[in-house]
């Protein structure tokens, strides 16, 4: 409706102004296409999260997806979130479920790493804090252990990270990790006996 004011041959500036800023925003979403990704923004991030969703959507082994901002002390972060309602239940009875989460750093953190793709789980319903050996019944086979408790969610494992050396440096590079990562979770949910 608008690319008429980009031809310059309308006179309301206003309209004209209100494109070209439109433009702009779009051109800092799809900024994930053409940058490194140690160059990506918020808006790139962004642009990549609601892209893989789409793709993601798809996928039979998935049914459940989100992208959200997370505030913290530490300047907060983006985050995508998929998996599935598959779970199984660990030695206290409860049944649990797992999911993935591709996050970034957090903005006012040290930097270290770009973006990780980690397994997250709920906390306990009387809010007691698990323990390693809660965690290693299941991640053992799986991931790198973290066992973090923030908010309501716990970071299990960590399945990859991306760093200003990592060969990992373009979306369809990155995509193709993820899926992979993917695949490999829910293998090993199968062997695990998550329902």
């Amino acid at each position: 409706m608008l690319e008429s004011y980009d031809t310059g041959k309308s006179k309301n500036y206003i309209l004209k102004n209100y494109y070209d800023f439109i433009k702009e925003e779009v051109g800092l979403y799809q900024n994930y296409k053409k940058l490194k990704i140690s160059t990506w923004e918020e808006k790139a991030y962004q642009g990549f999260f609601y892209y893989l969703s789409e793709k993601l959507n798809k996928n039979k082994n998935i049914t459940k997806t989100g992208f959200g901002y997370h505030d913290n002390p530490n300047g907060g972060h983006w985050s995508l979130w998929f998996g599935n309602d598959k779970k199984i239940k660990n030695k206290y009875g409860e049944k649990i479920c797992f999911h993935l989460n591709l996050e970034t750093s957090n903005y006012n953190g040290n930097k270290e790493w770009l973006c990780r793709l980690i397994i997250r789980t709920d906390g306990r319903k009387d809010d007691t804090k698990w323990d390693k050996k809660d965690i290693e019944q299941f991640i053992g086979t799986i991931g790198e252990k973290i066992m973090n408790k923030t908010g309501k969610y716990i970071i299990l494992a960590k399945l990859f990270q991306i760093d200003n050396e990592s060969k990992i440096n373009n979306y369809l590079d990155l995509e193709k990790k993820i899926m992979a990562e993917l695949d490999r979770f829910i293998e090993w949910q199968n062997k695990e006996g998550f329902k």
